[in-house]
């Protein structure tokens, strides 16, 4: 019973004829008579399984249902039937004319139950179901709905022979066979219900099949004489006399079902491992297209639990096996979905996985080569775990020379110490790079691993901030003619710059300054550049402070400055020297969303700590600047906690402890 796929809207009329163009297979019995011509399949006795209660089905597609032989004339075309001698009549059920009779537990043959409005004809597939109660109710249905209920004779109990296709094998005279088409026959030791036999009479029984089924023969097969029954204990039929295979020709007018048996257990794997493998056990019945298995982030599958394994299954109509499954194991991280079973016209079948790709610790502390190594002990949460050589990204400042590159993978933020001579380090995350200087041999790094799986490039160099995508020599603000204020700075390089803005305070504060520059286009020269800008809105016995912000093609913004100039009553302009205070500089952007720059300065060396509060004087966040000299500093905030989970939206307080000293501004988070 290999059916095409066909959507019914069953309508449960008197008369109800369903037509298909079905695909193999069912059983053919020509419907001729005397020995050796008449057809039928043979099975054995199930009376160790049946006795005074059951529930038998087919599907059935007459050829003939009237006329033929004498007995044909007086009790039809026999479906089915459980009888040894005559008298002797548990089940018997034939097709006659429009309508079925039926024998149940009985021993007066002419004494036929027969149906009303059965309504069969010729050509057409019908599901005929009978149930019984020795000395209950017999009822008949057909394409599940009910079409005779009575109350039977009583008589015998089930013989030990049940033959599909003819009365009994053993009648001298005509055995009184089928003429058409039969499929899908099951016998259960149960009365089913109405609504049981309608839900399941469309499918095949998936196996194993449920204890009650003491009888299943699909009849599949398309060769030989063999029909294997799918009961727990297996009676299999023998095709008799000719009985026949429909190949091509087709079978009952079943839905096409996809069954996918088993669960998942977590799935877990170190990272670089993939995990060890479970299974489902995939099927199909009636299926005209092929078995889709879909793919889930992280998993992959294989029909053999070896190599090739893929992120997608397609599985002939045909398949029955094992479809394995496990974590590819290639990025820490934890991971979880729905593996979706689909073929043409069957209902999806999902089945969910979940699992985690956990880390490797390395050696502490690790050397990537000779003068570098990394200190990963000093992790807030997560944890960082193993390292590989890359090529990593380009960076945007030429300027900067690339000593040794590796990459890092973890989870959580991580704050972790690279040991080494170079100058500068950054880390590529997200497309964009995040720069630390070196502070006394060390460069500190804080790595929040959750804003994007996978590994992080890490590189090592010299020169100048490998982040900057303007190298820039010259930012000046010097008086005009006309008593305005013009702004000049040079750049030896750009890289993939978009422009400029001009921003002015009448405070050392970028918090409240004003843009006062249309935008100016960046040249993106690998020479040096030179940019002018005039103020024309300056006014007289005011000092001013001017920032110059560049802006890359990624979106990516960065200031420099401030520098000052004092205009007096005469229009000329004095430029003084900005002096270094201690202190925090500046917060920019602010409002910022997700990440800000925290700007701070120091006259003398001193150890300095940043921490990060909530509306309600909360600690969020802290960094551990450690020593620091005298100079200009900066510190990025992530929007994150430190458990690495994000802030919300809200004021929040950045306080500055240098030394004995602490400074304090406030930032504000928009999401």
């Amino acid at each position: 019973m290999k059916h095409k796929g066909i959507l019914f809207f069953i309508v449960l009329l008197v008369g109800l004829a369903v037509n298909c163009n079905a695909i193999p297979n069912s059983v053919k019995i020509d419907g001729l008579t005397g020995a050796p011509n008449e057809d039928y399949v043979s099975v054995g006795d199930l009376t160790a399984g049946v006795s005074t209660t059951y529930t038998a089905e087919a599907w059935i597609k007459p050829a003939q249902l009237t006329g033929g032989a004498v007995d044909h004339t007086t009790y039809g075309y026999t479906i089915m039937s459980s009888s040894t001698v005559v008298g002797g009549y548990p089940l018997w059920l034939t097709a006659k004319g429009t309508e079925l009779n039926v024998w149940s537990f009985t021993n007066t043959a002419p004494v036929a139950h027969t149906t009303s409005g059965a309504g069969l004809t010729v050509g057409n597939w019908y599901h005929v179901a009978i149930t019984s109660v020795k000395g209950g109710l017999t009822k008949i249905y057909v394409n599940g709905v009910q079409k005779l209920s009575y109350t039977n004779e009583n008589q015998g109990n089930w013989n030990s022979v049940f033959t599909i296709g003819v009365l009994r094998s053993s009648r001298a005279v005509s055995l009184i066979p089928f003429h058409g088409l039969i499929d899908e026959v099951r016998v259960w030791n149960v009365v089913r219900t109405q609504s049981e036999i309608q839900a399941s009479m469309y499918n095949e029984i998936p196996t194993p099949v449920p204890a009650a089924l003491k009888g299943y023969w699909r009849f599949n097969e398309t060769t030989g004489t063999n029909a294997p029954d799918l009961a727990s204990v297996a009676h299999n039929g023998t095709l008799m006399n000719g009985a026949s295979w429909n190949s091509p020709s087709g079978g009952a007018p079943l839905n096409p079902v996809i069954y996918a048996t088993g669960t998942f257990n977590a799935f877990s794997t170190t990272v670089g491992t993939p995990s060890a493998s479970q299974y489902v056990a995939v099927s199909g019945t009636t299926l005209n297209s092929n078995i889709n298995v879909a793919a889930v982030t992280g998993f992959e599958y294989s029909t053999t639990n070896a190599a090739p394994w893929t992120t997608t299954l397609s599985l002939s109509p045909s398949f029955s096996g094992n479809v394995y499954v496990r974590l590819d194991g290639t990025t820490i991280g934890s991971y979880s979905g729905n593996i979706a079973f689909t073929s043409t016209g069957a209902s999806q079948v999902n089945k969910s996985v979940s699992g985690s790709v956990n880390y490797i610790p390395p050696s502490v502390p690790t050397v990537i080569e000779t003068g570098v190594s990394v200190d990963i002990t000093n992790t807030v949460t997560g944890g960082l775990y193993y390292l590989t050589g890359i090529v990593p990204p380009a960076v945007s400042n030429p300027s900067f020379t690339l000593g040794t590159a590796f990459s890092l993978t973890g989870t959580g933020t991580v704050m972790f110490n690279v040991t080494t001579a170079y100058t500068w380090g950054a880390y590529y995350q997200g497309g964009v790079w995040f720069s630390s200087a070196a502070v006394t041999g060390v460069i500190p790094f804080t790595i929040d691993f959750d804003v994007a799986k996978g590994t992080i490039p890490v590189i090592l160099g010299s020169g100048a901030d490998p982040t900057l995508p303007v190298e820039l020599s010259i930012f000046t603000a010097l008086t005009t003619a006309e008593h305005f204020v013009g702004l000049h700075w040079v750049t030896q390089s750009e890289t993939n710059v978009s422009g400029y803005y001009v921003y002015r305070n009448t405070e050392n504060s970028i918090d409240t300054a004003i843009r006062v520059s249309p935008f100016i286009p960046a040249l993106n020269l690998s020479t040096q550049s030179e940019y002018s800008f005039v103020d024309e809105e300056v006014l007289p016995n005011t000092r001013y402070y001017f920032w110059l912000q560049n802006i890359d093609l990624t979106g990516d913004v960065a200031l420099h400055g401030p520098v000052t100039i004092y205009v007096d009553n005469n229009g000329s302009v004095v430029t003084p020297p900005i002096p270094i205070v201690d202190g925090l500089q500046s917060i920019y952007p602010n409002p910022f969303n997700p990440r800000t720059t925290i700007s701070y300065s120091l006259t003398k060396a001193t150890v300095v700590e940043i921490s990060i509060y909530n509306s309600r004087g909360q600690l969020v966040r802290s960094f551990d600047e450690g020593q620091k000299a005298a100079g200009l500093w900066k510190v990025q905030w992530n929007g994150m906690d430190n458990a690495g989970n994000a802030c919300t939206t809200g004021a929040y307080y950045i306080r500055m402890q240098a030394g004995n000293d602490s400074y304090l501004r406030k930032a504000v988070m928009i999401k």
